[in-house]
């Protein structure tokens, strides 16, 4: 994960989720790209808007932090 960390455990948190649910996006999208598991296709199919709209929200909170 790549992110600079701060004496903010809660900046800290949010900068490495982002990059984690970032990363399990890209694994993610490689399941719909490539995988013949139709459980775990509807499973990615839930995962990647929720962790998109949780790194939504989680990039407006840094923003009105000024970070």
């Amino acid at each position: 994960m790549d992110f600079e960390y701060t004496d903010d455990d809660a900046i800290d948190f949010a900068r490495c989720r982002i990059a984690r649910h970032e990363g399990a996006g890209a694994t993610a999208q490689k399941v719909l790209d490539h995988g013949d598991d139709p459980e775990m296709g509807a499973l990615v199919d839930e995962i990647i808007p929720a962790q998109g709209r949780e790194n939504v929200r989680r990039r407006a909170w840094l923003d009105r932090q000024g970070r």
